[in-house]
């Protein structure tokens, strides 16, 4: 999965009326216009709450009456989307600018043959990050939760300098805490408020098995036990609340 994300579809409306529409959804969550020219049917827009992310929509007249929209967005300073959140902005900001376009009767009608565009309306388009599971995610997130306390603590309980199997259980361990937090926050990133709920208990799991052995091993783990997921639940409160 890269850090660019496109998408191209066709909608029966003027460019004007498409262009005028878009400019009027905005702010959409807490996504926000940043630049938009009309001379060339441009738009650039931002994440309030994330300043590494870009989205660029372009306009394209297909027909009078039909228009071409190309979605664009980047996290220029990335290698991958590992949150899908490219998808989730061009859905998002799609779906609304659809629901703003029904208000109007549309004015032309695309023959579809030949074409790969695909064809979209507020009627049929499906908005997939609203639907999409994250069952397997949050399984592996327990599973990993469950190997990041047990594994140090077999290995802390049963300690012995000469033991290499119990040193590989603990670095196992903390290597299984370190994914786990990772797979926390991407599940709190995502809309569905299941996979919302099941990554803020994930991170507070990771942060009780810190602050366990902070007080086994040093008190520094337990520091980040606490400031972990006060950063990572505090984040996502923050976008909820721009909504």
């Amino acid at each position: 999965m890269f850090a660019e994300t496109k998408k191209k579809v066709l909608v029966e409306y003027p460019i004007s009326t498409v262009y005028d529409a878009l400019v009027t959804i905005f702010p959409v969550k807490y996504y926000k216009l940043r630049y938009y020219d009309e001379t060339v049917h441009t738009l650039t827009v931002y994440d309030s709450y994330n300043r590494g992310f870009t989205m660029r929509i372009q306009l394209m007249e297909n027909t009078p009456n039909t228009t071409v929209i190309n979605f664009l967005t980047d996290y220029p300073n990335a290698i991958m989307d590992l949150t899908g959140g490219g998808t989730q902005a061009i859905e998002m900001v799609l779906e609304k600018l659809l629901n703003q376009l029904a208000k109007q009767p549309k004015t032309g009608v695309h023959e579809a043959q030949g074409s790969d565009i695909e064809v979209v309306d507020a009627d049929t388009f499906v908005c997939t990050t609203k639907n999409r599971k994250h069952t397997t995610a949050i399984v592996t997130g327990y599973v990993l939760s469950i190997l990041g306390v047990v594994l140090p603590l077999v290995a802390l309980i049963n300690y012995d300098s000469s033991d290499s199997l119990m040193a590989t259980f603990f670095v196992a361990g903390i290597i299984c805490l370190a994914i786990e937090i990772s797979l926390s926050v991407i599940l709190q990133y995502n809309e569905d408020s299941k996979s919302l709920l099941h990554g803020r208990i994930q991170i507070c799991i990771c942060g009780l098995t810190l602050i366990i052995l902070g007080a086994m091993i040093h008190p520094g783990l337990a520091i980040a036990g606490i400031l972990i997921p006060i950063v990572a639940m505090g984040y996502t409160l923050q976008r909820e609340k721009a909504i």
